[in-house]
């Protein structure tokens, strides 16, 4: 059975500073993740860390989920989205 998610006020106002298209992409993962588990990412105790990468024009775009899992509710909790973007290197 996967889990459903739930976004902080924190992570949503993370989300609202992207752009549309990487809005969709991250809600994507969130609903890719939500069917797996364990969740796969980074663990710090409780605290699960999951980025991944959306290429677009000549921008790579990152983005980090900050994560809370509880098994008895099965939620995930997502208490920060944070992005950053750096151009595309170029091999010369």
């Amino acid at each position: 059975m996967s889990y459903g998610y739930m976004l902080s006020e924190r992570a949503l106002a993370g989300l609202r500073k992207m752009e549309l298209w990487l809005q969709e992409e991250t809600l994507d993962e969130l609903d890719r993740l939500t069917a797996q588990q364990p969740f796969p990412g980074r663990r710090i105790g409780e605290l699960i860390v999951r980025d991944f990468v959306r290429e677009r024009g000549t921008n790579r775009h990152y983005v980090f989920l900050t994560l809370f899992p509880n098994a008895p509710a099965q939620t995930l909790t997502v208490s920060n989205i944070g992005w950053c973007v750096l151009p595309q290197q170029t091999d010369t």
